[in-house]
């Protein structure tokens, strides 16, 4: 298989799309789609929640692990509307880079509006609204680390919320190291301490920080490890994705005391 054949990824994920959802293209870029799969009637009495994959082309790990979360029926998953983006740099996919062909940085700037942003981001923003209501109640985007050996998380909420975290690097542990506690540096990220898997309110001008202050209550970016292997890295997505809806489609209420299971 070829990793960065994006035509194979979207076909497996539209051929698996249930009759409850619909899809729709948010626009091209390199006459590449990125495609939106969203519940076709909203239930108002659930949580919308979107998880998005692909920002960088050379993170593959996070397109693939959505992939495989929709062709085992995930989107069926009864607790909220679940949306997807599944990729969102199809250009950079395809050239195994973590831009598109000119180069444009895929995931900074959207504070800044339209001139500022990559062609993706220019999708991303022109169909904000829609994304936004899908996003109401949560955001979720599947990254890599390519710098260090073990999973960690970033997230953005007023809560800092331990129970997610205990019960995600839970479920993580059994496929992939946890990463160190420590102040890192790389030059994608700049500098940012990660503490017991979790990297807390790390503003970055990213489109998750781009939603949270909009009102998006909770906005988190999974990290997996690319210098695990593929398989480990595709699950470690697939497990992200499952605590993420799981935990986040309950109210606080309903939470306490329960061992729910996706």
């Amino acid at each position: 298989m070829n990793i960065s054949d994006y035509k194979s990824l979207y076909e497996i994920v539209l051929r698996n799309v249930p009759e409850t959802h619909s899809s729709v293209q948010l626009g091209l870029v390199a006459e590449k789609p990125i495609w939106l799969i969203y519940p076709s009637r909203l239930d108002f009495s659930k949580k919308n929640l979107l998880v998005v994959a692909g920002f960088h082309g050379e993170e593959v790990a996070g397109p693939w692990g959505l992939c495989r979360f929709v062709a085992g029926g995930g989107l069926l998953f009864a607790g909220a509307n679940v949306s997807i983006i599944p990729l969102v740099n199809p250009d950079g996919f395809s050239l195994g880079t973590r831009y598109n062909q000119w180069g444009e940085v895929s995931n900074h700037l959207f504070n800044k509006g339209l001139k500022h942003v990559s062609r993706e981001g220019r999708i991303l923003l022109q169909n904000f609204d829609m994304i936004k209501t899908l996003a109401r109640d949560g955001f979720l985007s599947l990254h890599e680390t390519y710098d260090n050996e073990g999973y960690y998380y970033y997230i953005m909420d007023k809560k800092k919320d331990d129970v997610f975290r205990q019960r995600l690097l839970g479920a993580m542990a059994g496929m992939l190291p946890i990463q160190k506690d420590g102040t890192y540096h790389n030059k994608y990220e700049g500098k940012y301490k990660i503490k017991g898997g979790r990297v807390y309110n790390h503003a970055d001008d990213s489109f998750e920080q781009f939603l949270y202050d909009r009102g998006i209550p909770v906005c988190m970016t999974s990290e997996t490890p690319m210098k695990a292997c593929f398989k480990a890295r595709v699950m470690g997505a697939v497990i992200a994705v499952e605590q993420f809806l799981t935990y986040y489609s309950m109210d606080d209420k309903d939470w306490a005391g329960h061992g729910l299971e996706f």
